[in-house]
């Protein structure tokens, strides 16, 4: 595969010189005002390529009998590169070391307020050196730690408007979105949140990226003071590299790349429309959505409030996505509902749609590296567990 990325690469270079260029009926790249646009159309793995993981996991922390290996609310899971696991359990406030073999080492952060602790642990990821950025939602700031979970500086983060982070740039700088006030803005029925994607650095220095909308929302017919997120509706959804931000409308299936000061550099997308919503998906949707919620009463509000939702048309696209130790860039196909669908389409950095990597059920990847996937699966109790996958590359 690495003789293949090359090849790609120095074609590539030669028809972007020329402004236009196709590679086969898989992929045209176009060059509009020195913005890249890729073009896709059919995986580039050919068959017996495609990237999958072991069929079983090779580390599991969570689901004992010792606190140390109860998670609740896991925001983070990540590796570092001596091979210990680096878990942000939210239940607790805590960052959790383990072992690569998944043994409990050692805890750092706690509930509280001073050096190091946590209102709300909303964020975690890996920098340098194996450093760590810690989020507070509620304190509005970040802390660094070093890779043994010791507490370097706190920076205090903007708290107009509260700050919905996606990631961190590899200087450290918190990526997320500053949205709009919500008050007074909307009117009856179906309109769209918006704000602002910014970056702010260690040092204080806040640059604005990109003006976005955020998610679809809604007026409840004759209660106009109660404000939701439209089930099913469209929403923004972003991710970090190592000094690249992404973002995606998830309307339809195209993903910007901006540089740190909001520089569009490229626009990837993928020949995929958005699937029809059918009777059968929003009953699907009611009933997992329901299924969910304890209590008569607290079902009995959720039900009435799904019957006035007013259903859009299509599906979404797309939603989480995330970017690889080698910059690709992952995303995850909108599943429909009542099917146990789960993969990620994966496209390098130069946009290209390599093809996509099926995950288990109920599994979400929140770190992958050259050979694994590290990620959050829940069990038929719904109870969390960290699990790391062996990613095969044939």
């Amino acid at each position: 595969m690495a003789v293949r990325y090359v090849s790609i690469g120095l074609l590539l270079s030669a028809l972007t010189a020329c402004g236009t260029g196709s590679l086969g009926d898989s992929v045209t790249v176009v060059d509009s005002a020195g913005i890249r646009i890729v073009e896709n159309t059919t995986p580039q793995w050919r068959d017996g390529e495609e990237w999958y993981l072991s069929p079983e996991p090779v580390v599991v922390i969570g689901g004992g009998d010792t606190e140390e290996d109860q998670l609740f609310r896991v925001v983070a899971a990540l590796r570092l590169s001596d091979g210990r696991i680096v878990v942000a359990n939210g239940g607790t406030n805590e960052i959790r070391f383990y072992g690569p073999e998944g043994a409990f080492l050692s805890a750092s952060g706690g509930e509280g307020e001073g050096p190091g602790e946590f209102r709300w642990l909303y964020m975690v990821a890996r920098l340098r050196s194996d450093s760590l950025v810690a989020y507070d939602g509620i304190l509005h700031r970040a802390t660094i730690f070093d890779a043994n979970g010791n507490i370097g500086r706190t920076t205090p983060i903007e708290r107009r408007g509260g700050l919905l982070v996606v990631g961190a740039l590899q200087d450290g700088s918190l990526v997320g979105m500053r949205p709009d006030p919500l008050i007074g803005r909307f009117g009856p029925g179906v309109s769209v949140d918006s704000g602002d994607y910014v970056a702010y650095g260690l040092d204080g220095a806040v640059d604005t990226i990109a003006r976005f909308p955020r998610l679809e929302v809604f007026f409840h017919e004759g209660r106009p003071s109660v404000l939701d997120a439209l089930a099913l509706g469209r929403a923004a959804y972003g991710a970090t590299g190592d000094d690249r931000i992404y973002l995606g409308w998830n309307d339809s299936y195209e993903i910007g790349s901006y540089s740190r000061t909001g520089k569009l550099l490229q626009l990837t997308r993928l020949d995929m429309s958005a699937r029809p919503l059918t009777a059968d998906m929003i009953e699907a949707y009611t009933a997992e959505r329901v299924a969910g919620v304890r209590g008569e009463s607290r079902r009995r509000r959720l039900e009435e409030w799904l019957s006035a939702n007013p259903w859009p048309e299509t599906l979404p696209v797309f939603r989480e996505m995330r970017t690889d130790r080698r910059g690709n860039l992952w995303v995850e196909n909108y599943p429909a509902p009542g099917t146990s669908m789960n993969f990620r389409s994966v496209f390098d950095v130069e946009g290209f749609f390599l093809g996509r990597v099926t995950m288990p059920h109920e599994f979400s990847p929140l770190d992958i590296g050259p050979d694994y996937v590290l990620g959050l699966w829940r069990d038929e109790d719904d109870v969390e567990h960290v699990r790391m996958y062996e990613l095969i590359e044939p």
